[in-house]
């Protein structure tokens, strides 16, 4: 994200892009320490610090292209740190989101993918979810 457009966002996009950047480093701590996704989704799920009325207010594909446009600034980034970022500041809110991962076979070469769906709608795919066997994630 330019520094220039930071100046153009709405104080509340403004708050969202600055838990996303906080979001980078401790999701790329803990997919490189292993933690299993179990534990972040559980870490991840809960809701805190909002009230009730800014759970409505969120356009979910604008908090999407905010994560786009702050995980573009590092190198590291894939569709499973975007998506765990998505998923946390959502479910933050209270909206209820859920991370997919999906897999192919594509002449012999074996791909994953991963994304968000919030409300019917599909987040963070570019286009590609349709193209994946989706896997069940176990939760307890």
């Amino acid at each position: 994200m330019k520094p220039s457009s930071l100046l153009r966002l709405s104080s509340s996009d403004f708050v969202m892009a600055a838990e996303a950047a906080a979001l980078v480093l401790p999701v790329e701590i803990a997919l490189r320490r292993r933690v299993s996704l179990d534990t972040l989704l559980t870490r991840f799920s809960a809701t805190d610090r909002t009230g009730p009325g800014e759970r409505h207010t969120i356009d979910v594909a604008r908090a999407a292209r905010l994560v786009r446009a702050v995980t573009a600034c590092y190198p590291l980034g894939t569709c499973l740190k975007r998506s765990l970022i998505l998923f946390r500041l959502l479910r933050r809110r209270g909206i209820p989101a859920e991370l997919r991962l999906g897999v192919r076979t594509v002449e012999g070469t074996f791909s994953a993918h991963a994304w968000i769906e919030c409300g019917g709608r599909t987040l963070l795919d570019d286009g590609m979810a349709p193209l994946y066997s989706t896997l069940p994630l176990s939760r307890d």
